[in-house]
């Protein structure tokens, strides 16, 4: 990644300032997976829902030779490549002045991002080994065969005006307008389905104003509030994830499906800020509304012996709401600096839809009720942290946080345990050398501490050798590592 950002005073009152990047991105993937399909006899293909014995569709026709028998698990190799460029920039003018005899700050500007994204993917039929790995046929299933291309636009205009309407009170406005447009190419199960067809050329252009207020109450006390808006274009998996006729993964590949709708998002805050000698400390409470949120719908029906939550398609629900507390102090003490930040977050669904899942080898449908929590969001967030210089080239410190419980994904009607709440330690240390050099050292997870950040619901008999009934899987949090570098500014 590359980066390059200037500013230029061409007056007393105006300023330029300009920032463009660089960045390429090369990820390649390879999970052994389980799969739908069946041994039967010497044969391996899809067995045929309506004929149970039968396979509907037949992709190896000696099984045998590959180490196969009657009735064994077959496993996929998925595998994927994905080569990603993303160069942008932007222009920002400030102007400072005074209007109607009073200060006034005017920023006006513009940027541009483009993304261009190569996405390749197929999976491969394997047999699983004693460990639980699996060993590849070579024979890959052309109808997973994916060969994609995403190009991204994003065009934007931004302004925003800060007035002093008395000697206390500040008002801003302000607004920016997203064209964004996203264009989706190639071909899917394998060059048998064109990504165009369905005119995969998707716009979404949105004007999102903002307006806020500062009183100051006292020199060392302001209070705030302020309303804005903002908008996500659906990201090209959900956008190619819609058509409920054609279910996919998730994550998924890429299909020739409809539109969804921009996730719009409203925020109300207000709160305090002060500072008392060496102490500053804030605190706010906001809330904000997301209307026409993504929310992934597994593909279950009243006749499907083996439902997966992780098959299924992307819609925009009515809306999704987080409300919430934010309260911060941080001061200076000789050598030392400390803060503390606490946050509470209430994420809630605010509209009552069903979905299903499989419980006990049954499909069982869940209402979710305005009020439920989202899942994988903590309500309880505490950090604090302190640095010690001791000397002028010479500093350490360290952070601590905690995040609370949080549900599974799969279980937005919130009926079962949460994932258990966690903390972590970190440290880290700084040399400066000159004013140019400085050398940097940190440590995650100082005590290496075992903890679950991420849950969520699947099949826990798909794969063989495994004899687990309990359907929640977490995702571990990353265990203790250590850096050393240095950063140099010119």
């Amino acid at each position: 990644m590359f980066t390059l950002n200037g500013s230029h005073w061409v007056n007393d009152n105006m300023m330029l300032s300009a920032n463009t990047y660089y960045r390429r991105s090369d990820r390649s993937t390879f999970n052994g997976d389980g799969s739908e399909l069946s041994v039967i006899g010497n044969q391996i293909g899809e067995e045929d829902d309506d004929t149970p014995g039968v396979l509907d569709e037949i992709f190896i026709d000696n099984a045998a030779a590959f180490g196969f028998a009657d009735g064994d698990f077959v496993a996929l190799n998925n595998t994927s490549k994905t080569k990603q460029d993303s160069y942008g920039f932007g222009l920002q003018s400030t102007f400072l002045d005074n209007v109607f005899g009073r200060d006034n700050q005017l920023i006006v500007g513009a940027s541009y991002d483009r993304s261009d994204v190569k996405h390749s993917s197929q999976s491969e039929i394997a047999q699983f080994t004693d460990s639980r790995g699996t060993s590849g046929t070579g024979v890959i299933v052309d109808e997973t065969i994916v060969d994609g291309k995403i190009n991204t636009d994003t065009f934007s205009l931004f302004f925003t005006n800060t007035h002093a309407l008395t000697d206390r009170l500040d008002l801003t406005l302000g607004g920016r307008y997203n064209w964004i447009q996203i264009d989706i190419s190639g071909t899917s199960e394998g060059g048998e389905q064109d990504l165009n067809e369905s005119g995969n050329k998707h716009v979404f252009k949105r004007f999102n104003p903002t307006a806020g207020l500062t009183y100051a109450l006292r020199d060392n006390l302001t209070v705030y509030g302020s309303y804005s808006e903002s908008n996500r274009a659906p990201t090209p998996s959900e956008l190619t994830c819609s058509e409920e006729s054609s279910p996919c993964s998730y994550p998924n590949a890429f299909l020739a499906d409809p539109p969804l709708d921009d996730v719009v998002a409203r925020t109300i805050e207000t709160g305090l800020r002060g500072q008392n000698g060496n102490l500053n400390w804030n605190a706010g409470v906001f809330y904000t509304q997301l209307k026409d949120d993504l929310f992934f719908f597994p593909d279950v029906e009243d006749d499907v012996n083996d439902p997966r939550l992780t098959l299924g398609n992307f819609d925009n629900i009515d809306k999704t709401a987080r409300a919430g507390l934010e309260l911060g102090v941080n001061g200076q003490q000789d050598k030392m600096l400390w803060f503390a930040n606490y946050s509470y977050v209430r994420a809630t669904f605010e509209d009552s839809f069903l979905y299903a899942r499989e419980v006990d080898d049954e499909v069982e449908t869940f209402e979710v009720k305005k009020g439920d929590r989202l899942p994988g969001i903590p309500e309880h967030n505490i950090k604090i942290g302190v640095d010690y210089a001791f000397t002028p080239k010479l500093s350490l410190g360290a952070t601590a946080s905690y995040h609370s419980s949080q549900y599974y994904r799969g279980d937005e009607a919130n009926e079962d345990k949460k994932i258990s709440g966690y903390g972590l330690v970190n440290l880290h240390g700084r040399y400066k050398l000159n004013k140019h050099v400085q050398f940097f050292a940190k440590v995650d997870n100082l005590f290496d501490s075992e903890y679950e950040n991420f849950g969520l619901y699947g099949e826990p008999d798909e794969a063989p050798g495994l004899d687990y009934e309990d359907p929640r899987f977490v995702g571990a949090g990353a265990p203790r590592a250590g850096w050393i570098g240095f950063k140099v500014t010119l």
